[in-house]
């Protein structure tokens, strides 16, 4: 049997237990033996493989080093993570994104945390009164309160991006990818949010993809080699582009609006990567 290890941070292992047992369940199944361990401890693990759900760059390459089969591959943990790092890694592959940089925009203009996912610390920045009351909410949620106003924008420069706002807002589609499968398609909307992040309130229903959004996807898939992600793309003037990638790809969207049993397809996928190559 397979010796195996879901690595998660502390924090994100409790708000994802169903997820991990169900990964754990399943793996005995396949004749995985898959134990949940602690980002901190996950490089001292003797394995076979990892599932890595943490997000750190370090800890997939340290063990990609030591010959570990680690789903997804440290390239995909360093550039999904980083939405700075995926905006340059795409630009110039012939991927259709909306600008982006590290400095203020004029308005209007999205501004992002690099590492964030979620839709969580995603502002939408029409004028100078929502800049301002975006940066107070920055400056509580992330750095010291008396930081002064000239270092904050230096601390914001270098944790957040500025993006170009796309004429389609409250709307966005995350297509779900295992290897070179596309497993399904989601439409999230929301009404009341300019995000459709399924975890800020936006709904979903699976759709069709279009020519348009199929190339975003094959040339994203093709370039990143990945295992198990999520890709965003966004609408601007009727045309989809490319917004993020998620490297650890939630599964609730799929479990509450589709028959696809996301962690099944996940573990029968790595059981057949790690038999391919005995």
């Amino acid at each position: 049997m397979k010796q195996g290890i879901i690595v998660y941070t502390e924090q994100d292992a409790k708000k994802n237990e169903w997820f991990i047992n169900r990964i754990i369940e399943l793996g005995m199944e396949y004749g995985l033996f898959i134990k949940l361990v602690m980002s901190e401890k996950a490089t001292e693990c003797e394995c076979d493989f990892a599932i890595m759900r943490d997000r750190s760059y370090g800890n997939s390459k340290r063990l990609e080093d030591k010959g570990v089969r680690i789903f997804n591959s440290a390239l995909v943990t360093k550039v999904c993570n980083d939405k700075w790092e995926t905006y340059n890694y795409f630009k110039d592959k012939n991927v259709p994104m909306m600008y982006t940089q590290k400095f203020s925009l004029p308005y209007p203009f999205v501004m992002k945390p690099r590492d964030g996912h979620g839709g969580q610390s995603v502002y939408l920045i029409e004028n100078q009164d929502q800049s301002n009351a975006a940066l107070e909410e920055i400056k509580n949620a992330y750095f010291d309160s008396s930081v002064q106003n000239d270092n904050l924008i230096k601390a914001v420069n270098e944790h957040f991006i500025f993006q170009f706002k796309a004429t389609e807002t409250g709307k966005d589609l995350r297509v779900y990818v295992l290897g070179d499968m596309i497993l399904t398609s989601m439409l999230r909307e929301s009404e009341t949010d300019f995000r459709a992040n399924f975890s800020v309130g936006g709904h979903a229903k699976e759709v069709a993809l279009s020519d348009d959004e199929m190339k975003i996807v094959s040339k994203v898939t093709q370039e990143m080699q990945s295992d198990f992600i999520g890709i965003d793309i966004i609408y601007n003037n009727g045309a989809p582009v490319l917004n993020e990638i998620e490297d650890v790809v939630g599964t609730r969207m799929l479990y509450k609006y589709t028959d696809i049993d996301a962690c099944k397809e996940y573990v029968k996928y790595i059981s057949d990567c790690l038999n391919s190559n005995d």
